[in-house]
């Protein structure tokens, strides 16, 4: 399941721009359990990328037909629109 994460305000009247990468943790369930940033823009955005990460729902990993805990880098991109 995929979120739009809200844009900042200040980020926008900043013009503030950029892709966020994010470590995070999907459980066995599909949830997120952790979120870290790897790769920041700006302090706004990550703490509004941080957000929406953990909103996320994903189809879990599997081995040996398992749910398994794993780990996912996940970019989230702002973008001004003219």
């Amino acid at each position: 399941k995929r979120i739009d994460p809200d844009y900042p305000q200040m980020a926008r009247q900043l013009g503030i721009e950029g892709t966020v990468f994010l470590e995070i943790i999907v459980e066995k369930d599909g949830t997120v359990s952790s979120v870290r940033v790897l790769k920041s823009v700006h302090p706004l955005l990550d703490e509004s990328a941080m957000a929406a990460a953990y909103k996320l729902v994903f189809t879990p990993a599997m081995t040996r037909d398992l749910p398994i805990r794993c780990y996912v880098t996940y970019p989230i991109t702002f973008r001004l629109t003219k």
